[in-house]
Formats: C-alpha cells, structure tokens, sequence
C-alpha cells in the first residue's frame, strides 16, 4: 500500500464461495451463530485488524461483532460480512507498507505481518477497558459488555507520546 491507499478486507479476500475454496463453519447471523460458508473469516479480518494498530495505520471502517469473541481481547475485533460489512485502513505513514500473511494449515494458525520503513524508532501498545452495558429502562439489568480500546504511542527511547482512544464497542 503506498501512501493514502485504502485497503478493504472485503475489497480483497472477495465474496465468501464455495467456489473460491471457502467452508461452512460458524458464523453470527442475526444475533444466532449458524454455519455459513466463510465462517470463522473475522479471525482473520481481527488479527489483520489488530496488526493494522500496531503498524499505525488509521483505522477507516470497523464493527464489532454482536457478541463477544474469545480469540481476542474485547474491543480489538473486527468482524466482517459479505458485501457491507467491511474492515477498511489507510496507509497514513509516509512510506509503502506491505501486508504479508503466512497460513500454517497444520497448526491452523494464520499469521499477518505489516512490513515497512521504520524512520523514528516509535511503536505502538495496544490497551483496553471493559464495562457493562445495561438496560436504560432498567439500568439494574445488564444486556452485555462494552470495551473502549487505545493505541500507546511510545517514541524509540520508550517514552509514552500519546494515548489515542481507538474504539467503542458494546456486545450483547
């Protein structure tokens, strides 16, 4: 990705087929988990997600899942959905990234790595809180959890630059 271009998960991996190699396995409809050929696709568009933070890229469109997830942290997923619901970011940086993903299919185990130029030495920690999300009506009766995510931006030293809220979500 060079400068401000955008890349879309959606935009990339395609329409979820059978013919393009894809599965039936579980996957969030409506609020009920189904088997849907392409499940299990947003371990995927979570992790790049994740990566996408850490490499300081600027998140452009993201959605949480409807219920939490346990291969992440709350409020560091992205769920993603054929055609509309997309994970989308923006190389912001001043130099080309490159998104390289590597599949251990024995293991099953996807790892996703965004190489580029590292001109200042600063990185980036990731962070999060966790809340209860209740009923307004009812504000003893809780419907889920919430989570607010952060970016810690740390100069090459390690002193902290900034905390950038990142994200709200709220799962049922």
């Amino acid at each position: 990705l060079m400068p401000g271009d955008r890349f879309s998960f959606n935009g990339f991996i395609g329409q979820r087929t059978k013919e393009a190699g894809f599965k039936p396995a579980g996957a969030y409809l409506n609020g009920y988990v189904v088997d849907e050929v392409g499940g299990g696709i947003c371990q995927v568009s979570s992790t790049l997600y994740y990566v996408s933070m850490l490499a300081q890229m600027e998140t452009v469109e993201r959605t949480c899942h409807y219920f939490p997830v346990d291969y992440i942290p709350p409020g560091l997923d992205a769920t993603v959905s054929w055609p509309d619901t997309d994970f989308k970011f923006e190389n912001c940086r001043e130099y080309p990234v490159m998104v390289v993903s590597k599949c251990d299919t024995k293991a099953k185990t996807i790892t996703i790595e965004i190489w580029g130029t590292d001109t200042d030495g600063s990185y980036v920690e990731l962070t999060y809180g966790v809340g209860t999300w209740v009923d307004e009506e009812y504000p003893e009766v809780a419907v889920g959890k919430t989570a607010v995510s952060y970016r810690v931006y740390y100069d090459k030293d390690g002193n902290k630059i900034k905390t950038e809220r990142e994200s709200y979500s709220a799962y049922h």
